[in-house]
């Protein structure tokens, strides 16, 4: 598998739920994209399209929400760039299909380290 890919700025087009939920323009995420898990979503939109947020590709979500959009600078980028290249690649094992309101998900526990270290820093 391909090295974890960091993004700033990966917005969301909204949830097929309660408009409660539906994220604010502007905001933004610090996610890993998971080419090799491209299957999963194509497979839950044919079951669902409602599950699957349309230009989203599959990914694991460290910091959601982020920096506002208006707020974000370049030192942002490069502070998540940097803890991104700190972790190796990995093979991850993706386990437990999960279905919540407007989204499917699979969990990865083998990012839990990084998940965590985001979230610390």
């Amino acid at each position: 598998m391909p090295s974890p890919t960091s993004q700033c700025n990966a917005r969301s087009s909204g949830l097929a739920c309660d408009d409660d939920v539906v994220p604010e323009p502007g905001t933004t995420a610090v996610v890993i994209v998971l080419p090799d898990a491209a299957p999963l979503l194509d497979a839950a939109w044919r079951i669902d399209p409602a599950l699957v947020r349309r230009g989203v590709p599959a990914h694991v979500s460290l910091l959601y929400p982020f920096v506002p959009e208006s707020a974000l600078t370049d030192q942002d980028e490069k502070g998540v760039r940097s803890l991104a290249a700190s972790f190796p690649a990995a093979d991850l094992l993706l386990e437990e299909v999960v279905t919540e309101c407007g989204f499917v998900a699979v969990t990865v526990p083998g990012l839990q380290t990084i998940v965590d270290a985001f979230r610390t820093q």
